[in-house]
């Protein structure tokens, strides 16, 4: 595979890679590791990316509002996004502030989800609770339910957006390693060549 020697031919790259894994569901970038800090802590999680958004910088993700991160999301803390292709051997590390999307926009998006999907966000406790013997924490004969009968779990539905305002991109490469960051300034991308 060819080595990167332009900067603009890195974030076109990128941007078009994320938008092809919002859309392919085995592509490598489609479940990126997520952190934030919280509590002094540092919190990791595997999530699923929804949608892309060049012009808007920004990438969509699902959640359930019970969850842990979901004050972050609310407290517009910021978030990381670790990104791993090992077909390509890219990696993307970005940043961003989240935006949590308008209820009618998570309705929407509620309302096109079969039952399968729900069950992510309709168990009976919140997630991280405690459970005493193995178990998905969902009501019995959950996927055997109509759709109109799962509605009970869409307080439990949250959509946010992560802004993206900083990035930094490593080709690994026989030929030589490539490695750029990228910050956003007012109206376009400004892009640095750094050392691998």
């Amino acid at each position: 595979m060819e080595v990167f020697q332009e900067l603009y031919q890195i974030k076109e790259a990128v941007w078009s890679e994320l938008i092809k894994a919002s859309h392919q569901k085995k592509h490598a970038w489609r479940t990126p590791i997520m952190g934030n800090l919280s509590d002094d802590r540092t919190r990791l999680r595997t999530i699923v990316l929804r949608k892309s958004n060049i012009n808007g910088r920004s990438l969509r993700f699902y959640t359930d509002r019970r969850s842990a991160k979901w004050p972050a999301v609310k407290d517009a803390a910021i978030f990381s996004l670790l990104f791993w292709d090992p077909r390509k051997s890219w990696q993307v590390h970005a940043q961003g502030n989240p935006k949590i999307l308008d209820a009618q926009t998570t309705d929407q998006i509620w309302s096109g989800l079969p039952v399968y999907s729900r069950s992510s966000y309709a168990t009976l406790e919140a997630p991280g609770d405690n459970l005493l013997a193995a178990a998905d924490g969902l009501p019995e004969s959950f996927f055997d339910r109509k759709k109109a009968d799962t509605e009970y779990a869409r307080p439990n539905f949250g959509v946010f957006e992560l802004v993206i305002d900083y990035f930094e991109f490593l080709q690994l490469s026989r030929n030589g390693h490539r490695r750029a960051k990228f910050s956003w300034h007012e109206k376009d991308w400004k892009g640095e060549w750094v050392v691998p």
